[in-house]
């Protein structure tokens, strides 16, 4: 029995012995799940912060796009006030053009009308200085009439002092 015993004993020392070399393993394999496994929450940890880092910057682009497209429509609005700005301007100039073209038209017709005016400014100096030879004349002949008026009363005073005296002397 003893050596029965004995050989229970090795056998369940053996079995001991192998169940402590699996033990082993599993708890040296355990290790390895237990390292792999931090290793597995450190990337889950960097990917979770990089997912947050692309989502963050995703919610900025989005923000910029926002900005843009209300830019755009702000800039379109603009544009369109320019268009008509643009329109209201070209219209403007055409008016602008009509009256210049009007303005061009009485200028032309002034200056023809100077030109006319001119003429006559022409015709009538000469008649002044006509007008003024006359005058010139008559003055020359009045003075001259004048003078003959005097010679006139000089000899009209000079024959009624003659006669005068030849009524006294008779």
């Amino acid at each position: 029995e003893w050596a029965e015993a004995q050989g229970v004993q090795t056998a369940l020392s053996e079995q001991v012995a192998e169940l402590r070399r699996e033990l082993a393993g599993v708890l040296s394999g355990n290790d390895e799940i237990v390292s792999e496994n931090g290793t597995l929450k450190q990337t889950l940890a960097d990917t979770t912060a990089a997912r947050q880092t692309v989502g963050n910057e995703l919610a900025e682009v989005r923000t910029e796009l926002d900005d843009a497209y209300g830019l755009t429509e702000t800039l379109m609005r603009e544009l369109g006030a320019f268009r008509g700005e643009l329109e209201d301007s070209s219209a403007a100039r055409q008016a602008l053009r009509t009256t210049n073209s009007e303005l061009y038209q009485q200028l032309h017709e002034s200056q023809e009308e100077k030109a006319s005016f001119g003429v006559r400014v022409e015709q009538l100096e000469a008649e002044v200085a006509e007008s003024q030879k006359n005058r010139e004349n008559l003055v020359q002949e009045a003075s001259a009439i004048r003078s003959e008026l005097e010679d006139s009363s000089r000899a009209h005073a000079a024959a009624e002092t003659q006669i005068t005296e030849a009524q006294d002397a008779l």
